[in-house]
């Protein structure tokens, strides 16, 4: 909601290549620059300013960005009424970091924009880490000047290379962007890469999806994943990127995932739904091509999702980049968001994930638990009826009555009681009925490890891998397992210890790794 007489300024980011003609409409109609209306261009960020606002400004806006190769746009509605208090807001950005790549020795700048209630606080961070805390925090230079911020990395070195985060902050709320960088040796870049650093030959998101269109279009329609009239409207508002959604083979019992049309009011876009049911997997697949190779984040309801116990993120052999989410409860209900990002330009596309409840559901279902190491955890649900038959399962191990797990049945209610739980039972529990419905719960053990180690992780042969775990009290007799056998460091293994926090990093990855 905007008061009237207010002023009102809508922010849009737009890259490509070539540079993109770019004009402003509401509801429909082209807006003209005069008047109480106002537009601005400032490198890649496009403004519209609409001053002294009346109720007749209200409606859709909408920012939409031409160029040779297609044609991209962004929408929000604005609302305008009578005079009120000033509503505060959490942190949001109208223009986010942009990947980059620099030779060895260059210095490296992002840059960013944030506004939101004061008082409001900017952060950055590498790989998760504050950059104030590193050693060398002398080469890094934040500067801050109201709404513009930037971070220069002078002198960069190899282990510059990394993701960095702008987190911003104030009492209402936060909001982070993150963007890549790549430090190269002189003459180090690939063979056939387009890259140039003058930026002139460099082949945009937009140019390399039209050599794909077609390919996507086939392959969705063949798999069923959209008709013909909901395939070609992907291919004209899908602008820059392509994702599919589909599901693996390894999951038999995961619900097929439907896909229709649907307007998403906040972004205008075309958003794909997904429905899967509950306790299910989902897999979404999101095709991203571009030179450099784009960097992916995956969001839910624009929140960064973090690999974890029900969360695994990869690229598959088909280069597709893959969000699984493994044993859908109904908290994974929500907008899931693939973006894509490099020297050339950023883009996203999204997926309305709905988890549908089972044909027969629990009268009560599973709540997740949180315990201590050493101490017993009992898991509860209700079923329709007393004869009702059902299962327990710890991920994809099905579990007996043993020492270690006690199952109890009392009626309409099932019980499991987890043992002496120790940081290995930390996981997802699932009660099963006969006829396939489940229920799900999280059992999360607190202890010494306060940061695990995901699921899975998944890297290319050659690359690195890195995993990390950071502990609540400094233990010394530390060591690292691959199949139970103990990990020795090597040319290229090496074991970090930094107070709490143990990393292991594998170089140039080999299928033996895995």
């Amino acid at each position: 909601m905007v008061s009237v007489g207010k002023d009102a300024t809508l922010s849009c980011q737009i890259i490509g290549n070539p540079i993109p003609v770019v004009s402003w409409e509401k509801d429909k109609l082209p807006i003209q620059s005069g008047g109480r209306f106002k537009t601005t261009e400032d490198g890649d960020l496009y403004q519209l300013t609409i001053y002294d606002l009346s109720l007749e400004d209200s409606g859709q806006y909408i920012c939409r960005a031409k160029n040779t190769i297609g044609e991209a746009f962004a929408a929000v509605s604005i609302k305008v009424g009578e005079e009120t208090t000033v509503t505060e807001s959490a942190p949001y950005f109208i223009q986010k970091p942009s990947s980059i790549k620099v030779t060895l020795g260059e210095d490296a700048m992002f840059k960013c924009k944030v506004q939101g209630s004061p008082p409001l606080s900017v952060n950055w961070e590498k790989d998760g880490r504050h950059l104030r805390n590193r050693a060398d925090a002398g080469r890094f230079q934040i500067e801050s000047a109201g709404e513009s911020n930037a971070l220069t990395i002078q002198c960069t070195r190899l282990g510059d290379s990394g993701t960095y985060t702008c987190r911003a902050e104030n009492p209402i709320g936060s909001a982070s962007a993150s963007a890549a960088l790549v430090v190269e040796t002189l003459g180090s870049s690939n063979p056939g890469s387009h890259f140039d650093p003058s930026y002139g030959k460099t082949t945009s998101l937009l140019s390399h999806l039209q050599k794909r269109r077609e390919e996507i279009r086939k392959m969705d329609i063949s798999h069923g994943a959209l008709d013909a009239t909901s395939a070609q409207s992907y291919c004209k508002t899908e602008g820059l990127s392509g994702i599919g959604y589909s599901l693996s083979r390894d999951y038999e019992r995961a619900a097929g995932l439907t896909t229709k049309g649907a307007r998403n009011a906040m972004f205008g876009t075309l958003t794909r739904t997904c429905s899967v049911t509950e306790g299910k997997h989902a897999k979404l697949s999101c095709y991203v091509t571009g030179e450099p190779k784009p960097e992916i984040v995956w969001k839910k309801d624009n929140e960064v999702i973090v690999e974890g116990r029900r969360h695994v993120i990869y690229e598959d052999d088909q280069e597709n980049f893959v969000l699984k989410i493994l044993y859908c409860k109904q908290v994974d209900n929500g907008l899931y968001t693939c973006t894509a990002s490099n020297l050339a330009g950023q883009t996203y596309s999204s997926v309305l994930v709905t988890v549908k409840e089972p044909p027969i559901p629990f009268k009560e279902k599973l709540k997740d638990l949180e315990v201590w190491e050493k101490e017993s955890a009992t898991f509860q649900c209700e079923v329709p009826v007393p004869s009702t038959e059902t299962s327990w399962f710890k991920e994809e191990t099905k579990l007996r009555q043993s020492k270690k797990y006690n199952i109890e049945e009392e009626g309409t209610y099932r019980r499991l009681t987890v043992q002496n739980v120790t940081a290995d039972d930390d996981a997802v529990y699932i009660c099963e009925m006969k006829e396939g419905s489940r229920t799900i719960a999280e059992l999360s053990v607190q202890g010494n490890i306060i940061k695990k180690l995901p699921r899975k992780t998944a890297v290319s042969v050659n690359d690195t891998a890195t995993f990390c775990v950071e502990l609540d009290n400094e233990c010394q007799n530390i060591c690292w397992l691959k199949n139970t056998e103990e990990v020795k460091p090597s040319d290229r293994i090496s074991i970090i210890r930094s107070g709490k926090q143990h990393t292991m990093i594998i170089r140039e990855c080999t299928m033996e790794d895995a």
